[in-house]
Order: C-alpha cells, then sequence, then structure tokens
C-alpha cells in the first residue's frame, strides 16, 4: 500500500503523541510546531493530509488562509472544545475535516481514511446546518433549480436524495418516506455512484445545478 503522508501540527507534544497513536501503517507521520514548517513540509509532501490543532488556526491570518486554500493541501482541524459556528469557518475556510482533538485514535484512523478518499469529515449537527445553509443560499439564487441531476435516477432515489442535500439525517427521511434507515442509506450508496459524487456536501451541490 502507499505510503499516506501525514503531517500533525500542534505545539502541543502531548497531542501529537496522542495522534501518532493512530495504528495504521498506511500512514507516514511528521510533526511541526508552527505554520512555517508545515509550508517547509508541503513543499516536500504536496498532496499529504495536515491534521491542525484549532489552537494554531488564525484565519484573520492570510498565510493561514493560503494553507486551507491550498489545493496541495488537506486540511482536517481538531479542536479541544469543538463547536459548530468554529467548524463552520474552518469548513468554508477550505478543511476538509473538523473533529474534537483527542477522539479516539480508531475515530482519527476512520476519518484519514474517509478525507484521502475524498470525503468531507464533521459531525452530524454541523453538516446538517452546512446543508441547510447551501440550499437556502442556492435556492435564493435559482428559484428554479436544474434537474439534469435527476436523469437515472428512480423516483425514490431522486426524492432521498433531495432530502439529503437539505441536510435531513437518515432517520428523518426515512420517517418521511415510510421506509428503512437501511434503505435510505442503499438508495443514498445508489445516488452517490450514479451522480459520481462522495459526500452530501457534493451532492448538495450537485441537487442545485452547481455540481
Amino acid at each position: 500500500m502507499q505510503n499516506i503522508f501525514v503531517l500533525l501540527l500542534s505545539a502541543d507534544a502531548v497531542l501529537r503523541e496522542q495522534w501518532r497513536g493512530i495504528d495504521n501503517a498506511a500512514y507516514k507521520f511528521e510533526q511541526a510546531q508552527t505554520l512555517s514548517q508545515a509550508q517547509q513540509w508541503l513543499a516536500a509532501y504536496s498532496g499529504g493530509l495536515i491534521m491542525v490543532d484549532a489552537a494554531l488556526v488564525d484565519l484573520a491570518d492570510a498565510q493561514w488562509q493560503q494553507l486551507f486554500a491550498n489545493p496541495a493541501a488537506t486540511v482536517l482541524v481538531g479542536s479541544l472544545n469543538p463547536s459548530d459556528p468554529e467548524g463552520q469557518k474552518m469548513i468554508v475556510a477550505g478543511a476538509k475535516g473538523y473533529f474534537h482533538a483527542y477522539s479516539p485514535v480508531t475515530v482519527l484512523d476512520t476519518m484519514l481514511q474517509q478525507v484521502h478518499a475524498g470525503n468531507i469529515w464533521v459531525g452530524q449537527r454541523l453538516l446538517s446546518r452546512l446543508l441547510s445553509q447551501v440550499s437556502a443560499k442556492l435556492s435564493a439564487a435559482a428559484p428554479t433549480p436544474a434537474t439534469a441531476w435527476q436523469q437515472g435516477l428512480t423516483p425514490r432515489e431522486i426524492e432521498v436524495a433531495q432530502r439529503a442535500a437539505l441536510g435531513h439525517t437518515n432517520a428523518l427521511i426515512a420517517e418521511d418516506l415510510g421506509i428503512t434507515e437501511r434503505t435510505v442509506r442503499a438508495h443514498l450508496g445508489a445516488v452517490f455512484e450514479k451522480l459520481g459524487v462522495v459526500d452530501r456536501l457534493m451532492l448538495a451541490l450537485k441537487v442545485h445545478g452547481v455540481g
């Protein structure tokens, strides 16, 4: 398996050691304590994953903005006190993941795998909030969204996709449509494959004719 380069960026040695506990031979870990060190690392390992301690991040700083927006960097932000407002700022800035800094290492491993595969990693509540805002803004800008994305989908898949794009949970979709959550997951899996999307944010953009 090809190595996945991961930079652990934090001034907190204890936190870096926690993150280094992720048990997966696919990862090649490096450590940094400052933004400048991270930039040097990125020059050598373009496309690597960067796990960042939220305590270091200053989104008012142009250099941090550049790191988050850099297409060669995949940034994930870990916070000791995660909150939806902070998470939203990080995702909007360009982070591909937002997580509790002391999540179990098994969860961190799953997160890295998901983000490396192209997904976005956030909690369900924050995801629903982001999707609702995306849907509201895009609907206001385009009152009659394109329907080309519906081609090739079954009527039920369209219903599930529309609700998922609004930020509805699987449980709520199941309740609304009178089906099981397992069926909802199956429909979403089919929708993702047919539309070529990997997460609900991309699905929301596709539903609104943006993606």
